[in-house]
C-alpha cells in the first residue's frame, strides 16, 4: 500500500496546491502484487484427457489474483513424461479471456480478490506438430516465479 500526505507537499511547494486547487487530504493506493505475491488456485484444463485429433482444443483455466487490466507475461512450458521440454511459449493477459466476476467465495480461504483466467491451447502453439498419446506436464510462469502446475493427458 502506498500513502501519499498532500501537507507533506504543501509545505514543500505551495504552489502545487494553489494551482491545483486541492484541500489538505490523505490518499492511498492499492499496489498490485508483485511476481512473488501472486497467488494462483484452482489451475486445470477442460477437456482432459483430450485429442487433438477429436477435440479443437483444451481450455487451461485458473484464478490469480491479479485484475486481467493489469498486463502479464505468462510463460508456459511442456514437458513429455522424460522431463524434456517440448514447447516454451509466452502469452501476455491480454491473449487470455478472462472475467473481473467475482468467482464463489467457498473457492478460496482468504481475502485477496481472484480474476478468471482461461486460454484455448490448439495444436497451434505446438508450432503444428502433432503430440504423441500420452501425459504431459505443464508448468506456469511470471518472471522466474512459478505460478502453477498441471498435467493432461492426449489421446490418439
Amino acid at each position: 500500500m502506498i500513502s501519499f500526505d498532500f501537507n507533506s507537499i504543501a509545505s514543500s511547494d505551495s504552489s502545487f496546491l494553489s494551482h491545483q486547487n486541492f484541500q489538505s487530504s490523505h490518499v492511498q493506493i492499492q499496489e498490485s502484487p508483485t511476481p512473488d505475491e501472486l497467488k494462483l488456485v484452482r489451475l486445470y484444463n477442460y477437456k482432459n484427457p483430450f485429442s487433438f485429433s477429436k477435440d479443437i482444443s483444451t481450455d487451461i483455466s485458473f484464478f490469480l489474483n491479479s485484475h486481467p487490466s493489469r498486463i502479464l507475461t505468462f510463460t508456459f512450458y511442456f514437458y513429455n513424461i522424460f522431463g524434456e521440454i517440448i514447447e516454451r511459449f509466452s502469452l501476455t493477459s491480454n491473449d487470455f479471456v478472462s472475467s473481473v466476476d467475482a468467482p464463489p467465495a467457498h473457492l478460496f480461504n482468504d481475502s485477496d480478490r481472484y480474476y478468471y483466467y482461461s486460454y484455448s491451447l490448439t495444436l497451434n502453439n505446438f508450432q503444428g506438430r502433432s503430440l504423441s498419446p500420452g501425459v504431459y506436464f505443464y508448468l506456469i510462469k511470471v518472471s522466474d516465479h512459478v505460478l502453477g502446475r498441471g498435467r493432461m493427458a492426449v489421446l490418439p
